[in-house]
């Protein structure tokens, strides 16, 4: 007797077919804000399903029209030894942050190309908007204005206003550091506050008041420590001169052309020369004189 044995085989263990297209679930950034001190960015890619691992995907920016794609670039560079495939559908892309160069962007879009699931099928490529921000740029100083316009010092005049504008929306919980380079003892600060000028709380005003010490000199005013919302702390400081001089004139001496009067001499004048240690206003004399003859 013959026995036949008959093989069955699934029709279905003969091969797959996989036409599907992979997609991109999601893209998660780490920050999602990048500052001035940021020492990475870390892009979290999710797929729809296995992708093969053995080439890494290439990432984009686009962070829109004029100058920002070339300062993009200097500002992160695409770290390859870092960027690895988590699992077949995730991949993390890392750049490193040079925030020596100044961008303040608008968000940033991110775009994925080559990549290739299990099956063959090539990643479309996607490009999704609105990933990040970069606001690698410290406050800038526009201008800084006096009342008066060139204050001078002087006793009977011992403060003046002063209003700095920078570039761009400031912490209003941040108080800046004021100093004075000759005689930062001497003064002190009231009335300061924010307001707006071109952006919110891009403006601050204070009022410098000398306390009378007598002195001489030009004074050094700077203005430091401002910061902006993204967390960047103003570099360079705002400046400006002003004159002080609470420095009382005094008479060095008093000369007389005549030291004596006779008493025959019934009239006449004798020139009294009075010489002061500074230059003195010659529109303002009043001279108090009171003469005895013993």
């Amino acid at each position: 007797m013959v026995i036949h044995k008959q093989l069955l085989i699934r029709k279905d263990s003969l091969f797959g077919i996989d036409f599907q297209t992979p997609q991109l679930n999601s893209v998660t950034p780490t920050p999602n804000f990048i500052v001035d001190g940021s020492s990475q960015l870390g892009l979290l890619f999710s797929f729809s399903e296995d992708m093969k691992t053995d080439v890494k995907p290439v990432v984009s920016f686009d962070a829109g029209n004029g100058p920002d794609n070339d300062s993009l670039a200097l500002v992160l560079t695409y770290n390859d030894g870092q960027s690895i495939w988590n699992s077949a559908q995730l991949f993390t892309a890392k750049f490193d942050v040079d925030g020596s160069h100044p961008l303040d962007s608008d968000p940033i879009a991110v775009g994925l190309t080559v990549a290739t699931d299990l099956a063959g099928n090539p990643f479309p490529g996607s490009n999704e908007s609105g990933v990040f921000i970069v606001d690698t740029k410290e406050p800038t100083c526009v201008s800084l204005t006096t009342d008066p316009v060139d204050p001078v010092v002087i006793t009977t005049d011992l403060d003046f206003d002063v209003t700095v504008v920078m570039d761009q929306t400031l912490d209003n919980t941040v108080t800046p550091t004021i100093t004075f380079a000759n005689s930062n003892g001497n003064y002190s600060i009231s009335g300061w506050g924010y307001s707006q000028t071109t952006d919110v709380d891009d403006t601050y005003s204070f009022t410098v008041t000398h306390n009378g010490t007598e002195e001489e000199l030009e004074e050094i005013m700077s203005i430091t420590g401002f910061k902006d919302l993204a967390g960047n702390v103003q570099v360079i400081a705002c400046l400006d001169t002003f004159d002080v001089d609470t420095d009382r004139p005094d008479v060095v001496s008093v000369t007389v052309t005549d030291d004596k009067i006779c008493g025959d001499d019934d009239e006449g004048t004798v020139d009294v020369v009075i010489t002061f240690d500074e230059e003195m206003n010659n529109a303002v004399a009043r001279i108090s004189h009171l003469i005895s003859i013993l």
